[in-house]
């Protein structure tokens, strides 16, 4: 989108009943400004919020922003951070010398912890991860501060938002959970290993593979953490059954994130599926839509998190196994003694938040590549 587009209230809303309206001619409406490159986005987010009365101006670019700026007056803006023409920090350096009272909410797909700090220091209101819901309700018609308009008027409350994205994430990540230990069994099984398929743990019926402890993971990070993380219980492997131990255990730990990136590819043909049957244009804004919209888009992220994570060379993730099975032997034995220590290193890097940065770009480019194979760049 290259031009900037203002959206009224829809015919027939009730004349200052949007947020921050109250009873007729108390107060406006509270007027927003969107800045997305992402056309489809926008003008979702657009339609949305103006069923509720919020009066909508959207923008394509910084360019268009500033222009937008400098012949309106907004109550608060939202700006991608990754844009073509200029980036959403470099927009809000320049607007907070253009309207320093306006709240303003960064919003982006690649999130970090470093980028929300930059965020914050530069003045930014509050900091977003898309796909985010921008459900808004209806404010109190008392006066807010700006802040409390850009964050309690747009967005939903953040617990709120943590739940449905629990809500969205529980059969992605059940299903990349328990389709990982199916892989490992059915690897293990195909190279002369029966132990799994004798335990009956090579089915996709999640009860004989759900773990306690990496359920709760799964909960306490979809609630806390920029990252979704869990585990299913470990299909057992006897590698005595093996003709080679280390070529065949790195197969088989290889089988599970293998098998997480083929679930994340088959979540985005169903995205790409439900785009092209539904145009996101005409059904944006639906809730039954727009849930599994999100669903489908989280079951990729969360699969990708799934590989990647296992992936990192620290035992006993399938990383540590697969390095194992390639380091020379001398080396091999010596690395794989560490594994007493592995899940110790594990919780201080997800304590110390270290975990993600290494994790983020990894995650990032995979979802970016694989919405481009399915034709959804």
């Amino acid at each position: 989108m290259s031009e900037t587009h203002s959206h009224a209230p829809p015919p027939g809303a009730p004349s200052g009943a949007g947020p921050g309206g109250g009873p007729e001619g108390s107060a406006p409406p509270v007027r927003l400004l969107l800045v997305d490159d992402e056309a489809g986005f926008i003008r979702v987010m657009q339609k949305r919020l103006a069923r509720r009365g919020y009066v909508v101006d959207t923008a394509g670019s910084g360019t268009d922003a500033l222009r937008a700026l400098r012949g309106a007056t907004y109550d608060a803006a939202v700006f991608d951070l990754k844009m073509d023409d200029m980036d959403g920090f470099e927009l809000l350096r320049v607007v907070r010398r253009m309207a320093p009272e306006m709240a303003v909410i960064m919003l982006t797909g690649h999130g970090g912890a470093e980028e929300a700090r930059e965020g914050m220091r530069l003045g930014a209101a509050g900091y977003l991860l898309k796909p985010c819901e921008m459900d808004a309700r209806p404010c109190a018609p008392c006066p807010a501060p700006a802040f409390v308009v850009a964050a309690g008027v747009m967005f939903e409350t953040d617990i709120a938002a943590k739940v449905k994205l629990l809500a969205a994430a529980f059969v992605p990540m059940l299903l990349g959970m328990v389709c990982h230990e199916v892989a490992h069994g059915w690897a293990a099984w195909k190279r002369g290993d029966p132990t799994a398929k004798m335990l009956g743990r090579l089915t996709l019926n999640p009860l004989p593979h759900l773990d306690v402890m990496g359920s709760l993971l799964f909960v306490f990070t979809a609630l806390t953490s920029p990252f979704i993380l869990g585990w299913a219980k470990p299909v057992p492997v006897n590698p005595r059954y093996f003709r080679s131990i280390r070529r065949d255990m790195a197969l088989v730990s290889v089988a599970g994130p293998l098998t997480n990136m083929l679930v994340a590819l088959g979540f985005a043909l169903c995205l790409r599926l439900l785009t092209l049957a539904m145009p996101v244009t005409l059904w944006g804004g639906h809730g039954v839509y727009d849930f599994f919209l999100y669903m489908f888009f989280v079951g990729i992220k969360v699969n990708f998190m799934l590989a990647w994570f296992n992936l990192l060379p620290i035992p006993p993730l399938d990383g540590g196994s697969i390095l194992a099975g390639v380091l020379p032997r001398s080396i091999s034995w010596h690395y794989q003694k560490m594994e007493r220590y592995g899940l110790i290193v594990l919780v201080v890097l997800l304590a110390t938040g270290m975990l993600f940065p290494i994790l983020s770009p990894l995650v990032q480019n995979s979802l970016e590549f694989t919405l481009w194979l399915v034709g959804l760049e």
